[in-house]
């Protein structure tokens, strides 16, 4: 089914926009500047033990959007937000009064994430209001399907991402996470071809509240579980000064074929296979512009060498409690075989890390919002260095 488009004019009220309980609504290219609370609420405000059609419920399309100067959130949305698509928007400036403590204040803040892709935006600058989360993407209760991919996260006073009672399976591919932390209160997240610069990973391992899980791609509960960490994956993706070392392996944990610079360690129970490259120094920048940001670091040949896998969902494999793989909503298995900028990858040994590369100054480009290419998702450029090289693990 189509998209049903839908008229939003963007001006400044507590609520800017509000898509309550509805389906398969557009919003794109505008601009929305000093909503008092949040810009765009999409979907009832409570936690649904599920039920509804799917059909009939979300499906909504927020696309190419520069949202700014936000009170709570950019984007918030409860269970009438399964099967949307958020992509390429700027997010920016969210609580700059410091108002709003709590636990409702991200750049985008799903409860119940059903099958919804958040892809290819830039989020930075959520302030902290003094008590409580102020995050970057926060999917809270019962998300399962979803897929967090091609973002650049930076400038959150918290948490870079948030993933809180959920049963997954989630997976979060080639995005670049720039400094706070990944609170990890989840199950079955798939961390793989992601950046990550000085980000800690931060953990509950039990939490006994109990959230739903669902028939795949559906909004039927199959079943109700607490949380207890378990089965999460790190492939094939690039640390710079922090690494996986502060990771505590669970049940079903596994992690391999990472690169890891600028003294990033690797974990104690896994990556057998991961390069730890010492002595080399991966100069990692980033540049704000009024569209998004240019973003650059530097790759030795280690991330060719450590010859990690191409995920697929055979590799990945089904979650043991909701009894699915990484697809899209139609059932559709996913394999990561397009780099960040939509270069294709290597079908039998992918570099590490967002892009497709080799030993290279790297640089991408991310511009979104109103005035982004819908043809591109953004460019690179790179320059092999032989001396990138030099430092092998």
């Amino acid at each position: 089914m189509a998209f049903r488009p839908s008229l939003f004019v963007f001006f400044a009220l507590a609520v800017s926009t509000s898509v309550h309980a509805t389906e398969y609504h557009v919003a794109t290219t505008g601009t929305d500047t000093n909503p008092g609370t949040s810009a765009l609420p999409c979907g009832g405000l409570g936690t649904s033990e599920g039920s509804e059609d799917i059909t009939r419920v979300g499906h909504h399309l927020i696309r190419n959007n520069v949202i700014r100067r936000c009170g709570e959130a950019g984007v918030a949305g409860s269970h009438g937000m399964v099967a949307s698509v958020i992509d390429g928007n700027l997010v920016e400036d969210i609580n700059p009064a410091r108002l709003f403590g709590g636990y409702e204040t991200a750049g985008i803040k799903i409860h119940s994430a059903v099958d919804v892709v958040i892809s290819n935006n830039v989020i930075r600058n959520v302030f902290n209001g003094g008590n409580g989360l102020h995050q970057g993407i926060w999917l809270d209760w019962q998300s399962q399907g979803s897929r967090i991919t091609g973002n650049l996260i930076y400038g959150v006073s918290q948490s870079v991402l948030d993933l809180e009672m959920g049963h997954g399976p989630t997976l979060v591919d080639d995005n670049i996470f720039v400094g706070g932390s990944i609170l990890d209160v989840s199950e079955n997240t798939i961390f793989a071809h992601d950046l990550f610069v000085d980000t800690d990973f931060s953990f509950q391992a039990k939490d006994d509240r109990v959230a739903t899980y669902f028939a795949p791609h559906t909004t039927e509960a199959a079943g109700k579980a607490a949380h207890a960490s378990a089965e999460n994956r790190y492939y094939d993706n690039v640390f710079v000064h922090k690494g996986t070392n502060g990771i505590t392996q669970a049940p079903g944990y596994s992690s391999d074929y990472n690169v890891f610079y600028g003294g990033a360690e690797k974990s104690s129970w896994g990556d057998a296979h991961s390069a730890v490259v010492k002595g080399f120094d991966a100069a990692f920048g980033i540049v704000d512009h009024e569209r998004g940001a240019v973003v650059s670091w530097r790759t030795n040949g280690a991330v060719k060498t450590v010859a990690g896998p191409l995920v697929t969902r055979d590799f990945i494999g089904v979650n043991p409690v909701t009894k699915q793989g990484i697809e899209q909503h139609d059932g559709t298995p996913i394999t990561l075989s397009k780099d960040i900028t939509g270069a294709s990858r290597n079908p039998t040994h992918p570099s590490a890390g967002p892009l497709e590369v080799g030993a290279a100054a790297n640089k991408v480009t991310f511009a979104v919002g109103p005035y982004r290419s819908s043809a591109t998702r953004s460019t690179t450029e790179r320059a092999a260095h032989a001396a990138h090289g030099a430092a092998k693990h």
